[in-house]
């Protein structure tokens, strides 16, 4: 338990994903999402007029500068936002035609890294959307997103606070290569052994947090499969049973895993007991499974309200690039508490009763101890008369 709080209240994580336009900076900036908000969805999600007005702007501002990169990073990423990775990839190509090395500042990532980071992400994004649609597609852009994003690690190792070699597995998972993923897929049970082949795997979890939260992976159940094996791995059971719940979740929705061979532990959260009798004791789970039902109503009611907010706004012609007052209004929901420890519970509520047990006991042996050395003073006294 004391693993769980630590994990879900302390640990603050930096979520990141391999798309980069402004809204990625902002993000790194703002930084402190906790696993559990993201695996329930508690982060801002766009509607598609936030990326059209965007569009339509970078496009304006680009006939009067062209030779501007950030500007084709932000209409890139927000035509693969609008699902549209071929329109993303011609953007990517017309930067590399018209736009020059920007100055950035120091330890902040070059226009070459973002065009190799942004293309590849599109490539992949393309290759999911066609499998998805059943179009059976040529891996061409699948192996092309590989080599772009190898790229682009090698071109700044750093970006993404070194998480975007989790992108680049996952993608050599999706085309056939046996890594840490095929691992993922085939074991379920707590405590399995990773073969990390000398690579540092402690931040997995966060990776993989990081493609939900910037990347397009909050549809993903097999990102969220990953996921709530990566806790099994690291005995966390709370959080491994909440990823469960989204894997649920997505497939009661009709989500589908890119891997046939990937079989989730349950789809239904009544069969949440078994996978879980070894390390979380079946009495605590339905309070982990009322927590994550409370928290995806809250989150449903915060992206009702956050909606509403924005789709006015943007309406009006207001949009957070152009408009530094553009979230003034904005009141953030209160983010639901964590379920507290049933054992917890009743020791809150005996405490006061033992604090005084406590002190009745303590004092008692004071007073006994008290009469012992008085009569051991008394006795002593008396041999020292009778010498």
């Amino acid at each position: 338990m004391r693993k769980f709080l630590v994990a879900l209240l302390v640990m603050a994580l930096p979520l990141q994903a391999c798309l980069w336009d402004r809204d990625t900076i902002r993000e790194e900036l703002a930084g402190n999402m906790g696993a559990v908000k993201t695996i329930v969805g508690w982060f801002n999600r766009y509607p598609p007029l936030y990326y059209e007005m965007r569009l339509q702007r970078v496009t304006e501002e680009l006939l009067e500068n062209p030779r501007k990169a950030s500007l084709y990073d932000d209409a890139a990423v927000a035509c693969d936002r609008l699902g549209n990775p071929t329109e993303a990839i011609a953007w990517m190509a017309k930067k590399e035609q018209f736009a020059k090395e920007e100055k950035v500042a120091e330890g902040e990532p070059g226009t070459r890294y973002k065009t190799l980071a942004n293309l590849g992400t599109f490539h992949a994004h393309r290759w999911i959307q066609e499998t998805k649609a059943g179009k059976n597609p040529d891996r061409a852009d699948l192996e092309i997103a590989i080599e772009l994003v190898r790229q682009a690690i090698e071109e700044n190792p750093a970006a993404h606070f070194n998480r975007e070699k989790y992108q680049l597995l996952l993608l050599e998972w999706l085309n056939g290569e046996k890594n840490i993923f095929s691992e993922l897929q085939q074991k379920a049970a707590p405590r399995i052994q990773l073969n990390q082949e000398g690579r540092d795997l402690t931040d997995l979890d966060q990776g993989l947090l990081g493609l939900i939260r910037l990347g397009a992976a909050w549809e993903s159940p097999d990102v969220f499969y990953f996921l709530q094996n990566t806790y099994a791995c690291e005995q966390m059971e709370h959080p491994r049973l909440l990823a469960n719940l989204r894997v649920a979740e997505l497939v009661a929705g009709g989500g589908t895993f890119l891997s046939p061979d990937t079989k989730p532990l349950f789809t239904d959260p009544a069969e949440a007991l078994p996978p879980f009798n070894t390390r979380l004791e079946n009495w605590r789970i339905p309070a982990t499974l009322e927590y994550y039902e409370n928290a995806r109503v809250a989150v449903e009611e915060r992206d009702t309200q956050l909606s509403s907010f924005l789709e006015g706004r943007l309406a009006s012609g207001r949009h957070p690039d152009t408009d530094p007052d553009f979230w003034k209004g904005w009141a953030e929901p209160e983010f639901p508490e964590l379920p507290e420890d049933p054992l917890f519970k009743e020791f809150r509520s005996l405490n006061g009763f033992a604090s005084l047990l406590l002190v009745a006991i303590g004092l008692l042996l004071c007073a006994l101890l008290a009469i012992l050395v008085y009569r051991l003073t008394k006795l002593t006294k008396r041999k020292n008369r009778v010498a």
